[in-house]
């Protein structure tokens, strides 16, 4: 196949993480989460120390965790997005690969084999997963859920003016709760390989 990327974009509790990790074995291509995304900000000089308290509040915010508040449209948060944002483009240059979160979508907006998917499921498959995952009360289950959904919807909306999970810009929009980890990583394969394999004319 030739080089491409994929960016996956996911409501909180629809196990996103899992599948882009499941994805990237089936696919033999690396996954780069926000950690990754964050060292190759500092690796390519995009990063400093002064940016890195703000840095962490962001994602506290992200993880729906109280401690401390940041804004995402503050000139701060704007120049680490910029940052990451660039050096989500230069790995992108480097090989095919898979990014989770962070606006990838975005970011490779003019990227031409780039491929977006955005992954959902319903409330309440959501709610008994991250019940049993994080072995928490069912009241701060929802709220942990609504914190974040909010949190992701504000970051997104911040740098790119559009609304998280709008079929606009988007490839493939999938129910992982109806098919599973294994049956999402399976359809998004065979999309993957049928946009991106070269084919004789």
């Amino acid at each position: 196949m030739e080089k491409y990327v994929i960016t996956i974009a996911r409501e909180f509790g629809s196990r996103g993480s899992e599948i882009a990790v499941q994805l990237g074995k089936a696919l033999n291509i690396p996954v780069y989460d926000k950690d990754v995304v964050k060292v190759g900000a500092w690796k390519a000089g995009f990063l400093d120390e002064k940016y890195e308290r703000i840095d962490n509040l962001i994602e506290q915010r992200l993880q729906g965790l109280g401690i401390g508040r940041v804004s995402f449209t503050s000139d701060e948060a704007r120049q680490i997005y910029n940052m990451q944002a660039e050096s989500i483009r230069k790995l992108a240059s480097e090989r095919s690969c898979i990014f989770l979160g962070r606006c990838a979508d975005y970011a490779l907006k003019d990227y031409p084999n780039c491929m977006n998917i955005f992954i959902f499921a319903s409330y309440s498959n959501r709610y008994y997963h991250l019940l049993n995952e994080y072995g928490l009360t069912e009241e701060k289950t929802k709220i942990m859920i609504d914190k974040v959904d909010r949190a992701r919807h504000d970051y997104y909306k911040a740098y790119t003016n559009k609304n998280r999970g709008e079929r606009s810009g988007k490839n493939l929009i999938i129910d992982s709760g109806a098919f599973g980890v294994d049956g999402t990583v399976a359809i998004i394969k065979s999309a993957v390989e049928q946009r991106f394999t070269k084919r004789e004319s």
